[in-house]
């Protein structure tokens, strides 16, 4: 649903001012609701790992999650800058959204122990 959304802010961008911003306000509160439904899905790690493997996961994702939160701002506006638009910013966004997607088709599912 993430990539699905974030090709809707795609196609928002492209069409400027000609949408109605209470549109985009509700597509935003949309987006924010199932990008952060990853916390409903860090209990299937002790699920698919290792028990004691299970801090180890934790401290590398969310390393990894900070670096990346911290990075984007600075590369977004990079992209702005170059461009003058925030079309880009949102294809990329999409785009790495629908990565995640694919990938999430090709975890396992079975405990292991």
């Amino acid at each position: 649903m993430t990539a699905i959304t974030s090709v809707g802010f795609v196609i928002l961008a492209v069409l400027g001012k000609a949408v109605p911003w209470q549109f985009v306000l509700a597509l935003a509160l949309v987006f924010s609701f199932f990008v952060n439904m990853w916390v409903l899905a860090w209990p299937f790690t002790t699920m698919m790992f290792p028990t004691s493997a299970g801090g180890p996961i934790g401290g590398f994702m969310n390393t990894f999650a900070q670096l990346v939160g911290a990075a984007a701002p600075v590369v977004s506006g990079y992209f702005i800058d170059k461009t003058g638009s925030y079309v880009m910013v949102f294809v990329i966004g999409a785009g790495c959204a629908f990565v995640g997607f694919i990938a999430a088709l090709f975890l396992k599912e079975r405990r292991v122990i």
